[in-house]
Protein backbone atom coordinates (compact mmCIF):
# COMPACT_ATOMS: atom_id res chain seq x y z
CA UNK A 1 0.00 0.00 0.00
CA UNK A 2 1.12 3.59 -0.51
CA UNK A 3 0.97 5.33 3.06
CA UNK A 4 1.66 9.11 3.54
CA UNK A 5 2.99 10.12 7.27
CA UNK A 6 2.86 13.65 8.14
CA UNK A 7 5.42 13.16 10.84
CA UNK A 8 7.74 12.85 7.87
CA UNK A 9 9.26 15.82 6.26
CA UNK A 10 9.26 15.77 2.39
CA UNK A 11 12.12 16.24 0.72
CA UNK A 12 12.14 19.89 -1.27
CA UNK A 13 12.11 19.85 -4.88
CA UNK A 14 13.62 23.66 -5.80
CA UNK A 15 11.06 25.14 -8.55
CA UNK A 16 7.98 22.84 -7.99
CA UNK A 17 6.93 24.24 -4.26
CA UNK A 18 5.06 27.48 -5.25
CA UNK A 19 3.33 25.20 -8.26
CA UNK A 20 2.07 22.52 -6.45
CA UNK A 21 1.34 25.38 -2.91
CA UNK A 22 -1.15 27.14 -5.59
CA UNK A 23 -3.42 24.03 -6.38
CA UNK A 24 -6.59 24.19 -4.65
CA UNK A 25 -6.90 20.42 -5.07
CA UNK A 26 -4.81 17.89 -2.88
CA UNK A 27 -1.76 17.64 -4.95
CA UNK A 28 1.37 15.68 -3.89
CA UNK A 29 4.60 14.86 -6.08
CA UNK A 30 5.56 11.13 -5.59
CA UNK A 31 9.51 9.90 -6.02
CA UNK A 32 10.46 7.00 -8.45
CA UNK A 33 10.96 4.81 -5.14
CA UNK A 34 7.45 5.73 -4.11
CA UNK A 35 8.57 8.19 -1.59
CA UNK A 36 6.34 11.64 -1.28
CA UNK A 37 8.59 14.85 -1.97
CA UNK A 38 6.22 17.36 -1.99
CA UNK A 39 2.78 18.00 -0.32
CA UNK A 40 0.75 20.96 -0.36
CA UNK A 41 -1.41 22.38 2.57
CA UNK A 42 -4.73 20.98 1.29
CA UNK A 43 -2.87 17.53 0.68
CA UNK A 44 -2.21 17.75 4.48
CA UNK A 45 -5.23 19.18 6.24
CA UNK A 46 -7.22 15.80 4.64
CA UNK A 47 -5.44 13.59 6.14
CA UNK A 48 -6.27 15.80 9.49
CA UNK A 49 -2.18 15.58 10.43
CA UNK A 50 -2.50 11.98 11.13
CA UNK A 51 -0.68 9.29 9.28
CA UNK A 52 -3.21 7.69 6.63
CA UNK A 53 -3.54 4.85 4.07
CA UNK A 54 -4.63 5.45 0.88
CA UNK A 55 -7.07 2.51 0.46
CA UNK A 56 -7.94 1.41 -3.71
CA UNK A 57 -11.69 1.22 -4.22
CA UNK A 58 -13.07 -2.34 -5.24
CA UNK A 59 -14.63 -2.21 -8.84
CA UNK A 60 -13.27 1.55 -9.25
CA UNK A 61 -9.84 1.49 -10.33
CA UNK A 62 -7.89 4.94 -10.50
CA UNK A 63 -9.87 6.06 -7.27
CA UNK A 64 -8.64 5.71 -3.63
CA UNK A 65 -10.45 5.96 -0.17
CA UNK A 66 -9.15 8.07 2.35
CA UNK A 67 -11.07 7.50 5.60
CA UNK A 68 -14.75 8.15 4.56
CA UNK A 69 -13.99 10.29 1.47
CA UNK A 70 -13.13 8.90 -1.87
CA UNK A 71 -10.84 10.53 -4.63
CA UNK A 72 -9.93 9.86 -8.29
CA UNK A 73 -6.30 9.88 -8.95
CA UNK A 74 -4.60 12.05 -12.27
CA UNK A 75 -1.34 11.08 -12.38
CA UNK A 76 1.24 13.26 -14.95
CA UNK A 77 4.68 12.40 -15.42
CA UNK A 78 7.20 15.19 -14.75
CA UNK A 79 10.46 16.04 -16.57
CA UNK A 80 13.02 14.13 -14.20
CA UNK A 81 10.74 10.81 -14.00
CA UNK A 82 8.68 11.88 -11.37
CA UNK A 83 4.90 11.92 -10.76
CA UNK A 84 2.48 14.85 -10.20
CA UNK A 85 -0.36 13.31 -8.29
CA UNK A 86 -3.47 15.21 -8.00
CA UNK A 87 -6.07 13.94 -6.26
CA UNK A 88 -9.93 14.72 -7.26
CA UNK A 89 -13.11 14.38 -4.64
CA UNK A 90 -15.61 12.04 -6.29
CA UNK A 91 -19.01 10.47 -4.54
CA UNK A 92 -18.12 7.21 -2.15
CA UNK A 93 -20.83 4.80 -3.91
CA UNK A 94 -21.94 2.14 -1.31
CA UNK A 95 -22.22 -1.41 -2.39
CA UNK A 96 -25.40 -2.74 -3.88
CA UNK A 97 -25.93 -6.20 -5.10
CA UNK A 98 -23.62 -6.12 -8.39
CA UNK A 99 -25.63 -6.53 -11.68
CA UNK A 100 -25.84 -9.87 -13.66
CA UNK A 101 -23.86 -9.73 -16.32
CA UNK A 102 -25.37 -10.96 -19.71
CA UNK A 103 -25.09 -14.25 -20.71
CA UNK A 104 -26.87 -14.39 -24.16
CA UNK A 105 -24.09 -14.99 -26.46
CA UNK A 106 -21.26 -16.33 -24.69
CA UNK A 107 -21.23 -20.05 -25.63
CA UNK A 108 -22.36 -18.88 -29.53
CA UNK A 109 -18.66 -16.96 -28.75
CA UNK A 110 -17.31 -20.34 -27.63
CA UNK A 111 -18.92 -22.75 -30.60
CA UNK A 112 -18.30 -19.63 -33.42
CA UNK A 113 -14.45 -18.96 -32.27
CA UNK A 114 -13.77 -23.27 -31.89
CA UNK A 115 -15.04 -23.66 -35.43
CA UNK A 116 -13.39 -20.85 -37.51
CA UNK A 117 -10.09 -21.04 -35.95
CA UNK A 118 -10.42 -24.96 -36.02
CA UNK A 119 -10.82 -24.61 -39.61
CA UNK A 120 -7.96 -21.79 -40.37
CA UNK A 121 -5.87 -23.95 -38.24
CA UNK A 122 -6.39 -27.02 -40.61
CA UNK A 123 -5.26 -24.89 -43.36
CA UNK A 124 -2.20 -23.42 -41.68
CA UNK A 125 -0.89 -26.53 -41.02
CA UNK A 126 -1.23 -28.31 -43.88
CA UNK A 127 0.26 -25.48 -45.96
CA UNK A 128 3.18 -25.83 -42.77
CA UNK A 129 3.24 -29.63 -43.56
CA UNK A 130 3.57 -28.93 -47.77
CA UNK A 131 6.35 -26.68 -46.66
CA UNK A 132 8.40 -28.39 -44.26
CA UNK A 133 8.60 -31.70 -46.47
CA UNK A 134 9.64 -30.17 -49.65
CA UNK A 135 6.29 -30.65 -51.29
CA UNK A 136 5.75 -27.51 -53.35
CA UNK A 137 7.23 -27.36 -56.49
CA UNK A 138 8.91 -24.23 -58.13
CA UNK A 139 9.71 -21.24 -56.73
CA UNK A 140 6.40 -19.81 -57.62
CA UNK A 141 5.17 -22.51 -55.44
CA UNK A 142 7.17 -22.08 -52.28
CA UNK A 143 6.04 -17.81 -52.22
CA UNK A 144 2.40 -18.98 -52.63
CA UNK A 145 2.31 -21.59 -49.46
CA UNK A 146 4.54 -18.92 -47.82
CA UNK A 147 2.03 -16.69 -48.08
CA UNK A 148 -0.97 -18.61 -47.03
CA UNK A 149 1.23 -19.73 -43.77
CA UNK A 150 1.90 -15.86 -42.95
CA UNK A 151 -2.33 -15.09 -43.45
CA UNK A 152 -3.73 -17.79 -41.77
CA UNK A 153 -1.33 -17.15 -38.51
CA UNK A 154 -2.46 -13.68 -38.73
CA UNK A 155 -5.76 -14.45 -39.11
CA UNK A 156 -5.50 -17.18 -36.55
CA UNK A 157 -4.37 -14.34 -33.93
CA UNK A 158 -6.82 -11.18 -35.38
CA UNK A 159 -9.63 -14.06 -35.23
CA UNK A 160 -8.55 -14.87 -31.09
CA UNK A 161 -8.36 -11.21 -30.34
CA UNK A 162 -11.78 -10.60 -31.81
CA UNK A 163 -13.88 -13.28 -30.19
CA UNK A 164 -11.70 -12.39 -26.94
CA UNK A 165 -13.00 -8.61 -27.36
CA UNK A 166 -16.31 -9.67 -28.25
CA UNK A 167 -16.17 -12.07 -24.58
CA UNK A 168 -15.05 -8.77 -22.73
CA UNK A 169 -18.02 -6.84 -23.91
CA UNK A 170 -20.33 -9.18 -22.11
CA UNK A 171 -17.70 -9.84 -19.12
CA UNK A 172 -16.27 -13.24 -20.15
CA UNK A 173 -13.04 -12.75 -21.26
CA UNK A 174 -11.17 -15.74 -19.72
CA UNK A 175 -8.12 -14.23 -17.22
CA UNK A 176 -6.06 -16.41 -15.03
CA UNK A 177 -5.55 -14.34 -12.16
CA UNK A 178 -2.28 -15.14 -10.16
CA UNK A 179 0.36 -13.53 -8.11
CA UNK A 180 3.17 -12.00 -10.72
CA UNK A 181 6.22 -10.31 -10.06
CA UNK A 182 5.32 -6.81 -12.69
CA UNK A 183 8.84 -5.34 -13.06
CA UNK A 184 10.28 -8.76 -14.17
CA UNK A 185 7.55 -9.00 -16.54
CA UNK A 186 7.53 -5.83 -17.98
CA UNK A 187 11.20 -6.31 -18.38
CA UNK A 188 11.02 -9.30 -20.14
CA UNK A 189 8.27 -7.77 -22.27
CA UNK A 190 10.36 -4.74 -22.89
CA UNK A 191 13.49 -7.82 -23.67
CA UNK A 192 11.15 -9.42 -26.35
CA UNK A 193 10.03 -5.92 -28.44
CA UNK A 194 14.02 -5.09 -28.49
CA UNK A 195 15.00 -8.21 -30.14
CA UNK A 196 12.03 -8.45 -32.88
CA UNK A 197 12.04 -4.78 -33.74
CA UNK A 198 12.98 -4.19 -37.23
CA UNK A 199 16.38 -1.57 -37.44
CA UNK A 200 16.51 1.20 -37.61
CA UNK A 201 14.13 1.28 -34.44
CA UNK A 202 13.47 3.57 -32.06
CA UNK A 203 15.28 4.03 -28.83
CA UNK A 204 13.99 2.02 -26.58
CA UNK A 205 13.91 2.54 -22.77
CA UNK A 206 12.71 0.89 -19.00
CA UNK A 207 12.30 3.18 -15.70
CA UNK A 208 11.19 0.15 -13.73
CA UNK A 209 12.45 0.75 -9.82
CA UNK A 210 13.48 -2.31 -7.91
CA UNK A 211 10.90 -4.27 -5.49
CA UNK A 212 7.58 -3.17 -7.37
CA UNK A 213 4.64 -5.22 -5.50
CA UNK A 214 3.64 -8.66 -6.77
CA UNK A 215 0.34 -8.32 -8.04
CA UNK A 216 -2.61 -10.73 -8.93
CA UNK A 217 -2.62 -10.64 -12.95
CA UNK A 218 -3.41 -12.68 -16.12
CA UNK A 219 0.73 -12.59 -16.97
CA UNK A 220 -0.32 -14.37 -20.81
CA UNK A 221 -2.76 -11.80 -20.84
CA UNK A 222 -0.71 -8.71 -19.74
CA UNK A 223 2.23 -8.81 -21.60
CA UNK A 224 0.71 -9.38 -24.38
CA UNK A 225 -1.13 -5.99 -23.77
CA UNK A 226 2.12 -4.24 -23.05
CA UNK A 227 3.66 -5.96 -26.03
CA UNK A 228 1.24 -4.03 -28.35
CA UNK A 229 1.45 -1.16 -26.58
CA UNK A 230 5.27 -1.06 -27.01
CA UNK A 231 5.10 -1.79 -30.10
CA UNK A 232 2.43 0.50 -31.21
CA UNK A 233 4.49 3.14 -29.49
CA UNK A 234 7.64 2.68 -31.29
CA UNK A 235 6.11 2.32 -34.49
CA UNK A 236 4.48 5.73 -33.46
CA UNK A 237 7.93 7.15 -32.60
CA UNK A 238 9.90 6.05 -35.26
CA UNK A 239 13.52 5.05 -36.12
CA UNK A 240 14.31 8.16 -34.83
CA UNK A 241 12.22 8.21 -31.81
CA UNK A 242 12.48 7.13 -28.32
CA UNK A 243 9.79 5.31 -26.37
CA UNK A 244 10.19 4.90 -22.27
CA UNK A 245 8.45 1.69 -20.06
CA UNK A 246 7.84 2.65 -16.62
CA UNK A 247 6.05 1.89 -13.54
CA UNK A 248 5.38 3.32 -10.19
CA UNK A 249 4.12 2.98 -6.47
CA UNK A 250 1.33 5.81 -6.64
CA UNK A 251 -1.31 6.10 -3.89
CA UNK A 252 -3.07 2.99 -3.46
CA UNK A 253 -1.99 1.64 -6.96
CA UNK A 254 0.34 0.21 -9.13
CA UNK A 255 0.92 2.76 -12.24
CA UNK A 256 2.83 1.32 -15.65
CA UNK A 257 3.02 3.87 -18.36
CA UNK A 258 4.46 3.67 -22.19
CA UNK A 259 5.31 6.94 -23.51
CA UNK A 260 6.69 8.17 -27.51
CA UNK A 261 7.70 10.91 -28.57
CA UNK A 262 6.01 10.92 -31.74
CA UNK A 263 3.47 13.24 -33.32
CA UNK A 264 0.80 13.89 -30.58
CA UNK A 265 -2.59 12.41 -31.39
CA UNK A 266 -5.62 14.97 -32.64
CA UNK A 267 -8.63 15.84 -30.27
CA UNK A 268 -10.26 13.53 -32.44
CA UNK A 269 -7.76 10.63 -32.22
CA UNK A 270 -8.62 11.03 -28.62
CA UNK A 271 -11.76 10.51 -28.40
CA UNK A 272 -12.38 7.74 -30.34
CA UNK A 273 -8.95 6.00 -29.45
CA UNK A 274 -10.00 3.52 -27.03
CA UNK A 275 -13.67 2.82 -28.27
CA UNK A 276 -13.30 -0.63 -30.26
CA UNK A 277 -16.26 0.39 -32.75
CA UNK A 278 -15.15 3.87 -33.36
CA UNK A 279 -11.84 3.13 -33.60
CA UNK A 280 -12.28 0.46 -35.94
CA UNK A 281 -15.16 2.90 -38.22
CA UNK A 282 -12.27 5.36 -38.46
CA UNK A 283 -9.22 3.33 -39.33
CA UNK A 284 -11.77 1.55 -41.49
CA UNK A 285 -9.74 -2.25 -41.11
CA UNK A 286 -9.16 -4.04 -37.71
CA UNK A 287 -5.25 -2.45 -37.17
CA UNK A 288 -3.29 -0.26 -34.66
CA UNK A 289 -6.68 0.85 -33.78
CA UNK A 290 -8.39 -2.37 -32.61
CA UNK A 291 -4.64 -3.79 -31.26
CA UNK A 292 -4.85 -0.70 -28.88
CA UNK A 293 -8.20 -0.88 -27.72
CA UNK A 294 -7.82 -4.82 -27.49
CA UNK A 295 -4.97 -3.98 -25.25
CA UNK A 296 -6.72 -1.85 -23.16
CA UNK A 297 -9.65 -5.19 -22.77
CA UNK A 298 -7.58 -7.71 -21.92
CA UNK A 299 -6.08 -5.01 -19.15
CA UNK A 300 -9.59 -4.18 -17.81
CA UNK A 301 -10.68 -7.66 -17.87
CA UNK A 302 -7.97 -7.74 -14.69
CA UNK A 303 -9.13 -4.81 -12.82
CA UNK A 304 -6.61 -1.91 -14.33
CA UNK A 305 -7.77 1.31 -15.77
CA UNK A 306 -6.10 2.76 -18.99
CA UNK A 307 -5.93 6.00 -20.09
CA UNK A 308 -4.14 8.08 -22.88
CA UNK A 309 -3.07 11.30 -22.78
CA UNK A 310 -1.41 13.60 -25.65
CA UNK A 311 0.83 16.45 -26.17
CA UNK A 312 3.14 18.07 -28.23
CA UNK A 313 6.07 16.56 -26.12
CA UNK A 314 4.88 13.24 -27.17
CA UNK A 315 2.21 10.41 -26.31
CA UNK A 316 1.51 8.46 -23.50
CA UNK A 317 -0.51 5.37 -21.87
CA UNK A 318 -1.19 5.23 -18.06
CA UNK A 319 -2.39 1.88 -16.96
CA UNK A 320 -3.73 2.24 -13.18
CA UNK A 321 -3.56 -1.48 -11.08
CA UNK A 322 -5.49 -1.19 -7.67
CA UNK A 323 -3.13 -2.36 -4.86
CA UNK A 324 -5.77 -4.30 -3.52
CA UNK A 325 -4.73 -7.43 -6.00
CA UNK A 326 -1.03 -6.95 -4.61
CA UNK A 327 -0.46 -11.01 -3.62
Amino acid sequence: MFDFDPRVEPVAREGWERSVEALPAPTAVVGKDGRLLLANASFRRLLLGKAARFEPLPGRPGEVQVGPRAFSLLVRRLPDRELWVELQEVAVQHSAAPLERPKIGARFLSIAAHDLRGAMANVRSFAGLLLSRGLVEGERGRKGAEAIVRNADRALALARDVFDSLRHELGEMPVNLEPTAFGPLLEAVVQKALQSALEPAPKLETDLPLGLPQVSLDAERTAHAFRELIDLSMANAGAAGKVEVLARVVPGHLLAAVADDGPPRSPEELAYALDRDSAAAHENRLGQAFRLCFAREELEAQGGRVSLASDEAGNEVQVLFPLALAG
